[in-house]
């Protein structure tokens, strides 16, 4: 169950647990943990945090990460931190990630307007560690 790195014992429970067992849920929480390390090492919370921080377990992460973000670890990242932030209510995430019809969806515009915001501030973040 690696892609690319090594996947740690915790970790390895940690996916069990949010997945509940939903193959889908096992499979992007892997991904999503592995890329993220290339993506932000410096981070200490990892994405497979910040679901467990909103609830967001089960079936519902793969809703997230397969239909609202396009398997794209990089913009379910952007979505999560755009909530711890403060750039987009909890509410808003938790509509996307519980939505099983694919029927709620972010828009290009919105991505957009979250990119920024949330690329501005880690750039702030990582220039105050200089």
């Amino acid at each position: 169950m690696t892609i690319g790195m090594q996947i740690t014992d915790n970790q390895k429970a940690q996916i069990f647990e949010l997945s509940g067992g939903n193959p889908g849920a096992i499979g992007a929480c892997a991904q999503m943990l592995n890329e993220w390390k290339l993506i932000q090492p410096l981070v200490q919370s990892t994405l497979l945090d910040l679901l467990e921080e909103y609830g967001i377990t089960g079936a519902n992460i793969w809703y997230l990460f397969n239909d609202k973000c396009k398997k794209t670890t990089y913009t379910v990242a952007l979505v999560l931190y755009a909530v711890k932030f403060g750039f987009m209510p909890e509410d808003r995430l938790l509509e996307l990630a519980t939505d099983s019809t694919r029927s709620v969806n972010i828009s290009q515009s919105e991505l957009n307007e979250l990119t920024e915001k949330v690329e501005v501030k880690f750039k702030d973040m990582m220039g105050a560690l200089a």
